[in-house]
């Protein structure tokens, strides 16, 4: 277990590579609710997220997910984030957790006295599960549908009565999902993965296997492949 930003993480709970290895082979899931989520939303607020991030806004779609780069004036990267469209001008951005304030911070110096930008990183956890057979292990533990929804894509769901979250995309290479929730929520969600998931080839894994992934696969990490010294086009983010 080791500091991250200010959270009590993970490094791995048996081995990097072994970990690494079972997510390439079959299914892990991973604590990431140090992840942080914004939400921007009011009259204004496409236009506003097209002016202030790199990629292109009109690719979004309601249900749809865009990669981006939030910069700052001299084009040096501040965070590589991922835009959630919930609906007409209502959107969510998941950050890094180290650039959570310094993300606000410049999204608020621009932002007009329409918009509200709002941190809600307290209230929100994640839990990613990733591998070849992760579509097969969340159907069959929770009864979630998911192989009509697309890769970049989200839609709700029930666990417990309450409202989840559900996206399609692999940080690690591999076909996977993320599950957000609210945090009591998601302590339930993690022990059911415990309970049941050995059964469907499901097991824990830490941040350590989800770097080596990441990397094997050639995803960017902020502060390893980018930061404020580096632009988009030196990044190969073009």
């Amino acid at each position: 277990m080791v500091d991250f930003a200010g959270w009590f993480m993970p490094i791995y709970y048996t081995a990097i590579l072994a970990e690494h290895e079972w997510t390439r082979a079959s299914c892990s899931y991973f604590d990431v609710s140090h992840l942080g989520e914004i939400r921007v939303q009011g009259p204004g607020a496409f236009q506003f997220l097209q002016y202030r991030l790199t990629n292109d806004m009109k690719k979004l779609q309601k249900g749809r997910m865009l990669y981006s780069l939030l910069c700052d004036e001299k084009a040096g990267v501040l965070d590589d984030i991922l835009i959630y469209q919930e609906g007409n001008e209502d959107y969510y951005l998941i950050v890094n957790a180290a650039n959570i304030r310094r993300d606000l911070e410049a999204l608020l110096k621009y932002a007009p006295e329409s918009l509200s930008v709002e941190d809600r990183r307290d209230e929100t956890a994640c839990i990613a599960v990733q591998g070849p057979r992760s579509e097969e292990v969340l159907d069959k533990i929770f009864g979630f549908r998911l192989a009509e929804l697309s890769y970049y894509s989200f839609k709700e769901d029930k666990f417990l009565g309450e409202t989840v979250w559900i996206s399609r995309s692999g940080y690690t290479g591999e076909d996977g999902f993320e599950i957000f929730s609210s945090n009591h929520l998601s302590v339930k969600i993690w022990q059911k993965l415990e309970a049941e998931g050995n059964v469907h080839g499901a097991h824990p894994a830490g941040l350590g296997a989800r770097n080596t992934l990441r990397l094997e696969a050639g995803n960017a990490l902020y502060g390893n492949d980018m930061d404020e010294t580096v632009t988009p086009l030196e990044a190969g983010l073009g």
